[in-house]
């Protein structure tokens, strides 16, 4: 991508607002070039929702961890853990940044 403009953020404190732009290798149906805009304000705008859906899937995993170790839970299964958690993650938006892997781990206690 190449920068094609620069111009005074809209606060004194902030960075500069800056545009790249590059070119499809291919033209459209109609024969049209197609060029690609991208900022800096749409890059920081992207990069805190990418970052709220992360932490928001994080809570819900973390929840859902908390119900799942409770003595009342009522998923009896892995396939039903894996189920819920990757509905956490898909409710969030997050599918594209969040793997969730689902571990059996046994707890042994003597009394």
């Amino acid at each position: 991508m190449a920068e094609i403009a620069r111009r005074p953020g809209k606060k004194k404190d902030g960075s500069d607002q800056v545009y790249w732009a590059t070119e499809a290798p291919s033209r459209s149906a109609e024969g049209y070039r197609i060029v690609w805009i991208r900022s800096s304000d749409k890059r920081a705008h992207d990069a805190a929702a990418r970052i709220d859906r992360i932490e928001r899937a994080r809570a819900g995993l973390g929840a859902l961890g908390d119900k799942i170790t409770s003595l009342r839970c009522q998923m009896k299964s892995k396939v039903a853990v894996d189920e819920a958690a990757a509905r956490v993650v898909a409710e969030t938006g997050a599918t594209v940044w969040v793997r969730v892997e689902v571990l059996d781990v046994v707890d042994v206690e003597h009394r």
